[in-house]
């Protein structure tokens, strides 16, 4: 996949404790499978939410906002998600996540402070291979579906010139926030960065920088490479192509099977511009916001 965009602008030296005790619980909740399991933690995740609800948005930088959000947000749509009926007390767990997610919305105005700017290179690829940006042929990806909207995801290629394709090729996402308003709106704040490079049409090395809540939390930059793996296509996922368990390491998965050029799944072109996808896909998320301000009404 691939990193996430521009770094972080500089946040708080410490964050709440709050803000970092929910980004230590939400995670794991957003992509946990058995929901029986989930319903096992509720205590635990309802004093998460519960704290964030009850601490004094003053302390939180706009950052801490977006990303406890997004988490509790994965929270709320993996509740959501059950084929079955649910296990007592996650539809209550469901409605106190809708309530902190409205609670951490930002006003337009702070959003448009986290708004990319231009399309910077993200800052683990280097300049001088000759990134360029392309769009995707696809109306929205298999991991855009996989975060629920929640993160969107650009398509860099390097060495487009080489006999055999691109030499390089990369995946990056960002963090959608929802506004105080109920709209989606994307930000320049990182999820994850995937890169692949290539010698002719042998896979030679793997890059994976996943998202680190903590550092960010703390304003350091928000990516860390990982060795591992555990599920495709990524921490904080409410589905995924396939769980690892035990984890597997980078150059044992079949990662060219799906990003190789010949059946690539982003399937990159330059007939669209770069970001053509992502008004549709933020309108999409607007309507999930609705629906999630709609049920943090009720009382929690």
């Amino acid at each position: 996949m691939l990193v996430v965009l521009v770094a972080c602008s500089p946040g708080p030296a410490a964050s709440p404790e709050p803000a970092a005790r929910a980004a230590r619980a939400l995670p794991d909740a957003a992509h946990e499978t058995d929901l029986e399991r989930l319903a096992e933690r509720s205590d635990e995740l309802t004093q998460a939410l519960n704290d964030v609800l009850a601490d004094d948005l003053a302390r939180w930088s706009p950052e801490a906002r977006v990303l406890v959000q997004n988490d509790a947000w994965g929270l709320w749509q993996r509740l959501g998600a059950a084929d079955a009926e649910a296990p007592a007390g996650t539809e209550r767990l469901r409605r106190l996540a809708a309530h902190v997610i409205r609670h951490l919305a930002l006003p337009a105005k702070e959003l448009a402070r986290l708004a990319p700017s231009g399309a910077p290179l993200p800052a683990h690829l280097a300049p001088a291979e000759g990134w360029t940006e392309l769009e995707a042929e696809l109306p929205v990806l298999a991991h855009e579906r996989a975060f629920g909207l929640r993160r969107l995801f650009r398509v860099l290629l390097a060495g487009l010139e080489g006999p055999a394709g691109p030499a390089r090729r990369a995946l990056t996402s960002q963090l959608v926030a929802l506004g105080a308003e109920g709209k989606a709106h994307l930000t320049r704040l990182p999820g994850e960065l995937e890169q692949l490079r290539f010698e002719g049409d042998t896979l030679v090395e793997t890059q994976v920088h996943e998202l680190d809540r903590e550092a960010l939390l703390a304003g350091l930059p928000p990516l860390r490479a990982a060795e591992t793996v555990t599920h495709v296509p990524g921490l904080g996922a409410n589905a995924f192509l396939f769980e690892l368990d035990p984890p597997e390491r980078l150059e044992a998965l079949p990662c060219a099977r799906c990003h190789d050029d010949g059946t690539m799944m982003t399937l990159p072109t330059a007939r669209y511009a770069p970001g053509h996808r992502f008004p549709p896909l933020l309108a999409r998320a607007t309507e999930e916001a609705q629906a999630v301000f709609a049920e943090a009404r009720a009382e929690p």
